[in-house]
């Protein structure tokens, strides 16, 4: 099965979820992640963006913790993660699952629509995936990231590239448009990956103030 037909099976899964999953439900949920991971791989996504032990981490839109439990895994113990998320239903299941996965070092945070809820220079990267395009505001919200970022912290993001994959999602920002709004929120790129199928990596520092 190719590429594409994976994530038209993994979105039409994610259209059947609800608030308040059932069992079977959950199942539809790992096939998804299943799905996604066939095109996202975490690991090689992680290797890319510099993730090491250590290290602490801001997730933004963290949904169910696709991310959050690799993020938390890789920091490992003496690492921290801070997930955060609008949805508080994915929130829960998210804290669910960070028990069951006897993950102490993830820390949830509700989200604002304009403000991640981090806490000031306290991380050494913040990282999103499947995020940026559900943004009102990209260059605003990115902005607002800045404030929690130590010295010398990155912001990875994952971002579906329309030329790799057209028309999903229909308001997917162009390269240039992203890396325009990434300037605007005051970022320098510092690199790019583009091995994904559907996606392209982009690691950003803030400028300096000099």
């Amino acid at each position: 099965m190719n590429a594409n037909k994976l994530w038209f099976i993994a979105l039409a899964i994610l259209s059947l979820l609800k608030p308040g999953l059932s069992a079977a439900q959950d199942k539809m949920a790992e096939l998804w992640e299943e799905s996604v991971n066939a095109t996202q791989p975490p690991e090689k996504i992680l290797d890319a963006i510099g993730l090491k032990p250590g290290m602490v981490i801001g997730e933004v839109g963290a949904g169910r913790g696709r991310f959050t439990v690799r993020l938390a895994h890789r920091v490992g113990p003496a690492g921290l993660v801070y997930a955060n998320d609008i949805d508080q239903d994915a929130l829960d299941y998210l804290a669910r699952r960070c028990r069951a996965n006897d993950l102490g070092n993830v820390k949830i945070l509700t989200g604002a629509l304009h403000e991640p809820g981090f806490p000031p220079r306290s991380l050494d990267m913040v990282f999103m995936i499947n995020v940026y395009n559900s943004f009102k505001d990209p260059a605003r919200y990115l902005k607002n990231i800045a404030p929690a970022l130590k010295p010398g912290g990155t912001l990875a993001i994952v971002l579906v590239d329309p030329i790799k994959f057209p028309g999903i999602p229909p308001r997917s920002a162009t390269r240039e448009q992203f890396l325009a709004s990434a300037k605007k929120a005051g970022y320098l790129l510092v690199k790019e990956e583009t091995f994904l199928i559907h996606d392209n990596i982009y690691v950003l520092r803030p400028k300096r103030k000099d």
